[in-house]
């Protein structure tokens, strides 16, 4: 069940996860490496990439076309769940959405995904160390897109 930051930690987490929305809406991907634990080599894979960015020269490349190929990127997260693994390390689970306009395309799309996102305390702040971005099965998708097509009221009691 998503939880509101009830303790300072989560708090802390919750203001990176409103600097990474910053971030995307600012296209700011050296704001967005700030929020990083840099100490160890990261682990990011993102919805739309055939493979996962396992060192910094790859995640920086990645950011990097994105930037290239974006006219505008917007992510809201909602629906953030905290687990604590140890003192030093937090575990989340949330809903993102995430809107994308191409510079050769005529208009945005956006859509939703699940993320997975491991947190270090490194000198007293929380930082990203891994993060995986979890689609939805396009089955459930589909069902959604149907179920959002009802015409309210229906059916009719």
């Amino acid at each position: 069940m998503p939880q509101t930051p009830a303790n300072s930690d989560q708090q802390a987490i919750d203001k990176v996860l409103r600097a990474v929305e910053s971030a995307w809406a600012a296209s700011d991907f050296a704001a967005l490496k700030q929020l990083w634990d840099t100490r160890d080599a990261p682990l990011y894979l993102a919805e739309e990439a055939r493979k996962a960015c396992f060192t910094w020269p790859e995640l920086d490349a990645y950011w990097a076309g994105t930037r290239a190929a974006a006219q505008a990127v917007s992510v809201r997260i909602f629906d953030v769940t905290y687990r604590p693994l140890t003192d030093d390390l937090m575990s989340t689970l949330y809903g993102m959405h995430w809107n994308f306009q191409t510079r050769d395309t005529q208009a945005p799309v956006g859509g939703d995904v699940r993320v997975y996102a491991l947190f270090r305390r490194h000198a007293g702040d929380w930082r990203f160390t891994q993060y995986i971005e979890a689609p939805i099965a396009p089955i459930v998708y589909m069902r959604t897109l149907y179920e959002q097509q009802v015409d309210p009221g229906f059916p009719h009691e």
